[in-house]
């Protein structure tokens, strides 16, 4: 599936492409089957975004660094 400026990239435009679909049908594979592992997936990227971002703030900058 390829991202255009019609359809946004989500679960959604995902399951509702001819293609992946014909795959998932081919491979007994459920959009719920397919959706819970892409949830658990983006949940762990957004929770390590997360941990970097917070990680970067408690890094003192060396402007900010006693002379």
């Amino acid at each position: 599936m390829c991202q255009d400026s019609v359809r946004p990239l989500n679960f959604e435009t995902l399951l509702t492409d001819p293609l992946i679909r014909m795959v998932m049908d081919a491979d007994g594979v459920t959009p719920e089957a397919l959706v819970a592992p892409l949830q658990a997936a983006r949940n762990a990227i957004v929770a390590r975004e997360r941990l970097a971002f917070s990680a970067v703030l408690a890094t003192p900058s060396a402007t900010n660094a006693p002379a």
